[in-house]
């Protein structure tokens, strides 16, 4: 499990991924009533190597909507790359998949799963990143492009914006999103980490504003 939340009810919802075997995961979903007792769960296939789910958020309807991502695993060289995929899947409050949807990226470049938002006026905030490799394995350096997007009440696209590093920083290293926040006025507040290396976590906090356009 990797996240959770409470529902309007009262349930909890929990995320994340099951294995499927030996090298292989998929999404895990268990809902409960407030005492924690099982009222639920579902294993779902994404139909590749690595499923999992790392945000999980619910509408007005009652439907869960989960973000997160799907992978194929590729031998390169004498290391393994995972084209990864950012993934949507939407269920109804008993659990059954009324809506899935992938965030396709080049083969060379791997999404972070995508985290997102039920916004009070309709439609979604959805966020993440693609990480575009500059070396060869799977520790070698890379460059960040966070996007953020907003969805309509069907999950269609009506706007999204990227935010490259260049973009978010001056200098080395690299900022990764935590969370993003939609304004009355059509912008959007980014909260996140900065770290002074490419392969160091965040050490640093920072805020940006920015506009959709």
């Amino acid at each position: 499990v990797l996240t959770g939340q409470q529902l309007q009810n009262g349930d909890y919802v929990l995320t994340g991924y099951g294995a499927y075997s030996f090298d292989s995961t998929i999404v895990y979903v268990v809902r409960t009533d407030e005492m924690g007792n099982k009222k639920w769960e579902r294993y779902i296939d994404t139909e590749k190597d690595y499923g999992e789910a790392v945000s999980i958020t619910e509408n007005q309807e009652g439907n869960l909507i989960l973000g997160g991502l799907t992978a194929n695993r590729h031998n390169w060289g004498d290391d393994f790359l995972y084209y990864e995929d950012g993934l949507m899947i939407v269920l109804d409050s008993a659990g059954n998949e009324v809506h899935r949807r992938f965030f396709e990226s080049p083969e060379e470049r791997n999404d972070c799963p995508p985290h997102l938002n039920s916004l009070p006026q309709g439609g979604y905030l959805i966020w993440g990143c693609e990480i575009i490799p500059l070396g060869h394995g799977s520790n070698s350096p890379a460059f960040s492009s966070h996007f953020v997007a907003k969805l309509d009440d069907n999950y269609k696209i009506i706007w999204q914006t990227f935010l490259d590093d260049k973009m978010l920083e001056n200098g080395a290293g690299k900022k990764k999103i935590y969370k993003v926040i939609a304004l009355e006025d059509g912008d959007f507040l980014a909260i996140g980490g900065h770290a002074p290396h490419w392969n160091t976590s965040p050490i640093w906090a920072w805020i940006g504003r920015f506009s959709k356009e």
